[in-house]
């Protein structure tokens, strides 16, 4: 049967195709019939040739459409595949032998691991083969500079390249190797022969729950099972710091899940805490069968931290093997983290009074506590280190100096943000954070006309005109306070560490709020919001990359002095606007990744909709918070209050809510450095380091040369490649030594560590079987292969691989009749086409429908009222 290796080409020709046939009959149904004496003589002259030139248009159609369908066909790569027998005539075949050598094939036996046990039954299945076969060897998750898809013609070179396939701590999935495989295949089209083997412990949860669409592209695969015989394994599931960042004085706990598949418990299981090297607590836990367990490590830094900045430091936890007899998968007993370690970050706090604030007096600005829980002074005079540093102002005080290397800014019970808005809003594009909170003397209505603008301003959504609820004052006497809803409760901001889900709901709906203003997320809002940002950022992106090619135009002219005074004002106008876009003016540099102008803007707006955290009991369902990304950075509102009489919130532990907010967002500030196995991590660097010297140091190897590279045309950035092994990676950079430092022959700069974990999703050894696989796959051409089966040489012969080819030929050869067609009339007269060169005939007709024509417009008026009124006017003769 014929196969396609893109079929999608194929359905796209099939549809352009069609398209122009559907315009031709719908358009013959679009003319209305106008009967008008004066024409009657053109259309005598064109009678005679109106069935050449209908002739001729079905050709031109039909030859047009059928290149269209061709071009279709040929991008899709079509090929014939059929069954062929076992070694018809001894032929030699192209094997593709997709080897799994994920994580979860470490699995260890007596006699080795299942990627050894795979290795035998490939080099089994290779001593099959017949004489003159090539072989394609491709292990399953790389690394990539340590295989290659082009087969082998010789069985001992494909031996080598399967002995040198080791375990990486990636994971592999069956569309994975359906895709490698069908890679492999167009290889080698002179082999029309193809066996295509799979094998892997064929871990459940990696294949699809539906069609693979790969496996209609391939020939047959045989799916080989090498399972583990068990499915006991415990696993370090997770592992963090608590609140994302620590300080240098304040204690903070280290959190690890263990999980644990199995048929019976186990006891004093130790799990030990390194920080830096040294192991600095262990503890002894139970598990049981199905468990997610949590342990929890206090832990107070003491490390040097610049003020301001952070120190990366390396930690991880690790169940002890010893105590875990039965477990036969050890790489994922450890896991492994790089966090930030902080020292007096700079927050601002906004509120009514700011510096005016008077405690003494019983004058608190809306966000007293706030500041209090974020940074507590425990003792007078107290000098101590905090996590942050504050700086409490009022929002007419508010300054770009003020906010140019703060990390977060929180505004309650502000009135209106006035002239303010545009400062905040090129913060949070540049990866600040912004808290906003109701409370005091918060005007719902002059906040929606002047920081909401259509999604251009600052709050996350509009609010709506009326505030909801009464204060206690405000009532008299007559309370509706509402609660937050249970159910809502379920965005990582509320969650808490070591207690129940019921113990949670109790103590997030402690507090009473009595008075709120509403962020209106309601979906003709979020359409509206939709449609607005879309046609921003169109017109954003559409500038930006025009920006981007004129720039180097520019810079050339600018060069060579070419640049004309009204160039160079263009250019400077460019400038600015793209400062306005992009501005560049925080001290910090942003982790965040910038809206790139490549990509669909629908999927850049969907990224910036509001989101709704936690809901109120009112009858409408009030949202709690409202989060949405802006640029780089992230705003929260708080619809109720965090001092005034709104709410009884900060008599309440439920307050801790905002810790965990702040320092999340805090966190986000500062570049992730524990990572999973990937192929390539990019670190970037500041243009003024492009000249220094890069190295890698990879898990117990010597360190390697990196290289300086643009990362987006004005950015660098060192790219790392093929991190596909656990354990801690550092990037180093040294210049080189001048004679100011005496006898070293390099001076380092800085060092990055990163962390580098292996997939959760490996350390699941539940196997699917043949009954499974056929559930969930139903029909798709594979054959499988228990481990205890030899592989077969059995298999699907393809042939035409090359048709494509010929298909566009075919493509050339319709476009090259369609010029002779068009050129044929001109060809025999010999000359253009011109009236004074037609047939007599033609040319006298023409000449005298052009003279009758004439002699009727005095009558137009009359004849245009008549036309207007009936489109089907005929002459006083009733002819047509």
């Amino acid at each position: 049967m014929f196969s396609f290796f893109q079929s999608a080409f194929a359905w796209a020709g099939l549809a352009a195709a069609s398209g122009p046939v559907i315009i031709h009959l719908l358009n013959r149904r679009r003319f209305r019939v106008v009967e008008w004496a004066a024409m009657d003589f053109l259309r005598q002259a064109l009678q005679r040739n109106r069935k050449m030139l209908q002739l001729r248009d079905i050709i031109l159609l039909a030859l047009r459409t059928l290149c269209v369908l061709l071009f279709g066909l040929a991008l899709a790569r079509p090929f014939w595949q059929h069954q062929s027998g076992v070694l018809e005539g001894r032929g030699a075949v192209h094997a593709v032998v997709i080897l799994d050598n994920s994580r979860s094939m470490g699995f260890a036996r007596l006699d080795g691991t299942l990627l050894d046990e795979a290795k035998q039954k490939t080099e089994e299945f290779l001593g099959q083969l017949p004489t003159g076969s090539r072989v394609s060897v491709v292990p399953l998750c790389g690394p990539r500079s340590e295989f290659t898809l082009e087969p082998f013609r010789s069985l001992d070179d494909a031996r080598d390249a399967l002995r040198k396939i080791r375990v990486v701590d990636r994971e592999g999935t069956a569309g994975q190797a359906a895709d490698l495989a069908l890679d492999a295949c167009r290889l080698a089209p002179d082999l029309p022969a193809k066996r295509v083997v799979f094998l892997g412990d064929q871990q459940e949860e990696n294949w699809p729950r539906g069609q693979l669409d790969q496996l209609q592209k391939l020939p047959e695969m045989q799916i080989v099972q090498i399972g583990a015989d068990t499915v006991e394994n415990a696993w370090i599931e997770k592992f963090r710091l608590q609140d994302g960042i620590a300080d240098i004085e304040t204690p903070t706990s280290f959190l690890a899940v263990v999980a644990y598949e199995g048929a019976a418990p186990k006891t004093n299981v130790q799990i030990s805490l390194e920080v830096d090297g040294a192991s600095d607590v262990v503890r002894n836990i139970d598990l049981e069968p199905g468990q997610r367990k949590e342990v929890q490590f206090p832990y107070r830094f003491s490390v040097p931290v610049e003020q301001g900045k952070a120190t990366f430091v390396k930690a991880s936890v690790r169940l002890h093997e010893d105590t875990l007899p039965g477990d036969r998968l050890s790489s994922d007993n450890q896991r492994f983290a790089v966090v930030p370690v902080v020292s007096s970050l700079p927050v601002v706090f906004v509120d009514q009074l700011g510096e005016k604030e008077n405690t003494s007096r019983g004058e608190y600005g809306e966000s007293f506590h706030l500041r209090q829980w974020l940074s507590p002074v425990t003792t007078r005079g107290d000098t101590q280190r905090q996590l942050v540093t504050i700086r409490h102002t009022t929002i007419e005080n508010l300054n770009q100096a003020m906010l140019q290397d703060a990390r977060l800014v929180v505004i309650s019970g502000v009135a209106n943000p006035g002239s303010s808005v545009p400062l905040l809003r090129e913060y949070v594009q540049q990866g600040g954070q912004l808290v906003i909170t109701a409370g005091a003397q918060f005007d719902q209505k002059a906040w929606t006309n002047t920081a909401w603008m259509d999604g251009a301003g600052i709050i996350p959504a509009p609010l709506q005109t009326e505030l909801v609820g009464k204060t206690p004052e405000e009532s008299a006497g007559q309370l509706a306070p509402f609660q937050l809803a249970a159910n809502s409760l379920g965005d990582y901001y509320f969650h808490i560490e070591d207690i129940s889900e019921d113990d949670r709901n109790d103590l997030y709906q402690t507090p009473l709020f009595f008075k709120m203003a509403v962020a209106d997320v309601s979906a003709p809002v979020i359409e509206a919001f939709t449609k607005s940002e879309a046609a921003r950022l169109t017109n954003e992106f559409d500038f930006l990359r025009d920006y981007s090619k004129r720039k180097a135009e520019w810079a050339r002219q600018e060069a060579q002095g070419a640049l004309t005074g009204g160039a160079q004002q263009e250019k400077q106008n460019a400038e600015a606007r793209q400062l306005e876009l992009r501005p560049q003016w925080l001290a910090w540099p942003s982790p965040q990744p910038e809206f790139d102008v490549q990509k669909p803007v629908a999927e850049m707006v969907k990224a910036e909709e509001p989101t709704a955290l936690g809901r109120f009991t009112d009858e409408h369902q009030s949202p709690v918070f409202v989060k949405r990304r802006i640029g780089k950075g992230l705003v929260v509102f708080f619809s109720s209050g965090v001092f005034s009489d709104w709410n009884d919130l900060p008599k309440r532990d439920a307050i801790l809510v905002f810790d965990r907010i702040f320092r999340s967002m805090l966190e986000d500030t500062f570049p992730r450095r524990t990572i999973a196995a990937v192929e390539q991590f990019t670190l970037p660097v500041e243009s003024a380091d492009r000249h220094v010297n890069y190295s890698l140091t990879r898990p117990g190897q010597a360190p390697e040369a990196l290289s300086v590279g643009a990362v987006d045309g004005a950015n660098y950035g060192v790219s790392v490649r093929e991190l596909v092994d656990a354990g801690y990676y550092l990037i180093s950079a040294t210049r080189v030594a001048d004679s100011a430092d005496a006898d070293a022959t390099t001076v380092p700069l800085w060092e990055v560590p990163l962390a580098v974990n292996g997939p959760i999703r490996e350390s699941n050894l539940r196997s699917i079987d043949a009954p499974e696989l056929r559930k969930r796959l139903g029909n798709a051409n594979y054959r499988w292969i228990e481990r205890d089966e030899p592989i077969s040489l059995e298999g699907a012969q393809i042939s035409l691989q090359n048709l494509w080819k010929w298909l566009i030929w075919m493509v050339l050869v319709g476009l090259l009749l369609e010029l002779v067609i068009l050129a044929w009339p001109n060809a025999r007269r010999g000359v253009p086409p011109k009236l004074t060169t037609q047939a007599p005939g033609m040319a006298e007709s023409s000449a005298l429908a052009l003279t009758m024509a004439q002699k009727t417009m005095h009558q137009a008026p009359t004849l245009a009222q008549n036309l207007a009124g009936n489109p089907h006017a005929t002459n006083s003769g009733g002819k047509p």
